[in-house]
């Protein structure tokens, strides 16, 4: 992948323009190999964060991935991708978040969607049962 070359390295000033363009490069190569019912649905370049939003084409579903900033959490956006259920492109509150490595997100993306919407609904942690 096109983003390898920036693990373990400082990503900053005079690299992150590039490693953006990468990261979506990268993510769209994932779906459209493994994922390909996804889309990107809006992405957002920060100052030194990358968030985008993602939809299933068949379900409707939405899924927020963020990176978190890439200067100061070295190689987070490789091995701790935030994601998190979405309602909308707009939802920046979403679910339960999760933390995933960046080459499984189709993994994490084609899970159960009764599951997905489980971790959406408000009340799952009431339901939660502790043995």
């Amino acid at each position: 992948m096109k983003t390898d070359k920036y693990v373990g390295n400082y990503i900053g000033w005079g690299t992150y323009d590039q490693f953006a363009k990468d990261f979506v490069s990268d993510i769209r190569a994932m779906l459209k190999k493994d994922a390909p019912n996804w889309k990107i649905a809006k992405k957002n370049k920060g100052y030194y964060f990358i968030s985008i939003f993602l939809q299933n084409e068949d379900t409707g579903e939405y899924v927020y991935i963020t990176t978190g900033d890439v200067r100061y959490f070295k190689d987070w956006w490789h091995d701790r991708l935030l994601a998190r259920s979405a309602k909308s492109d707009e939802d920046y509150t979403g679910g339960i978040n999760h933390e995933i490595k960046f080459n499984e997100l189709p993994k994490f993306l084609n899970m159960n969607y009764a599951h997905i919407a489980q971790i959406r609904d408000e009340n799952y942690i009431d339901k939660l049962q502790y043995v």
